[in-house]
């Protein structure tokens, strides 16, 4: 089909255009197939107007697109109306198709050269695929943490309490956490953390003095100043030392009755919403032991400087065989233990491996093998170790 302009306005200027291009378009608009002079091929496409040039080329792009498609060639050929549908559509709207020609060209051109001079920034902030891989992150269930726990425990304790709180997230997992209990060694902490609250304060000297008195001597449990002659002088900072690592009675007798009175400290925890946690009656929660560990870990008692003097005496103990046992050597563990007449074994503290840390309590009462206890004890903080990492 050969498009025969009749059109009278503007003609397309080809001045400079290569030669060979005249030819092979000439071929392209009207059909011919021998080879055409070139000036001849650029008066023939000169005398059509810009819309009968378009669309004539459109037509022909059309056909040959389609007749190239092999799977369709045969149904392309025996449905020679869809080739009249084409020419007809386009000899309708051959104005209208040269316009949206126009606009797209345009506008292609126009977001090329933005994108181009647009500078490259990460779709995501740092730190924001975190967030976003997080919502498909499983979260950890309770539910599963306590029944392995019951399940390893079985039969073999009738009265305790294990409870868990990770520091990163919301999780907790609680067995009888309110329960209260005596507390043996474990009221130590409440000591050591008021004395250096006060240290904080400038109320507390830790290089202050004091004199082993006959009556100061708790001769019962662990410790070795029960053993000094009366006189014997020690700073506070080597009692705070020798009850936290050493788990020394009359050092933790010396530094309640003398430095920070048991009624004072009652005071200051009681601010600290430990509800459960009685000084003189020897009594403390799971629960509350955590409120005050959370609160030494994250420096709210003292500075951070003060806070890991505190947390080196809970880490370098005698004791190691409970919440320590079983866990592998990269694990930290900040912890007291607490060991009375009436079956009681206790360990609480903190576990920190990487990024992972959470709090852990393990107390019991009324456990009539002290030894297989605190192996159990070790087994129970290892299950736990390996589910909250």
């Amino acid at each position: 089909m050969i498009y025969k302009s009749v059109h009278t306005g503007p003609k397309i200027q080809f001045g400079g255009l290569n030669q060979g291009l005249l030819s092979v378009g000439y071929q392209l608009v009207t059909d011919e197939t021998v080879a055409v002079d070139p000036k001849t091929a650029a008066n023939e496409l000169s005398e059509m107007a810009p819309s009968n040039l378009i669309q004539s080329i459109l037509v022909r792009f059309i056909r040959f697109t389609l007749s190239s498609m092999k799977p369709f060639r045969y149904k392309i050929k025996t449905h020679s109306h869809f080739y009249f549908l084409c020419d007809t559509i386009l000899s309708m709207r051959a104005k209208w198709v040269v316009f949206l020609i126009f606009i797209a060209a345009v506008t292609s051109s126009f977001v090329w050269v933005r994108e181009t001079r647009r500078p490259v920034i990460s779709p995501l902030q740092e730190g924001s695929y975190k967030k976003i891989l997080s919502v498909f992150t499983v979260r950890k269930d309770p539910l599963i943490l306590k029944k392995k726990v019951q399940e390893t425990i079985d039969n073999t304790w009738n009265n305790y309490s294990v409870y868990v709180v990770d520091f990163n997230s919301n999780f907790t997992m609680g067995i009888n956490e309110n329960e209260i209990f005596t507390a043996a060694s474990v009221n130590k902490l409440p000591i050591m953390a008021a004395v250096y609250y006060k240290a904080q304060k400038g109320e507390v000297n830790f290089d202050q003095i004091v004199t082993l008195q006959p009556e100061d001597i708790q001769d019962y449990g662990t410790g070795s100043i029960r053993y000094d002659a009366p006189g014997t002088t020690y700073s506070v900072k080597t009692l705070m030392r020798l009850m936290m690592q050493k788990s020394d009675n009359t050092a933790a007798f010396l530094l309640g009755n003398y430095i920070v009175e048991l009624p004072a400290i009652q005071s200051i925890i009681s601010e600290w919403g430990l509800t459960q946690t009685d000084m003189v009656n020897n009594k403390a929660s799971n629960h509350d032991m955590y409120i005050l560990l959370n609160k030494i870990y994250g420096n709210n008692i003292t500075n951070a400087a003060l806070t890991a003097e505190m947390l080196g005496f809970m880490r370098d103990s005698d004791f190691e065989d409970r919440l320590p046992g079983e866990l592998p050597k990269e694990a930290t563990v900040y912890h007291k233990i607490g060991t009375g007449d009436g079956g009681i074994i206790h360990d609480v503290g903190i576990v920190v491996n990487g990024k992972t840390a959470y709090y852990v309590g393990i107390m019991t009462a009324d456990i009539p093998d002290p030894e297989n206890a605190a192996k159990l004890e070790a087994k129970v903080s290892k299950i736990i170790y390996d589910f909250m990492n």
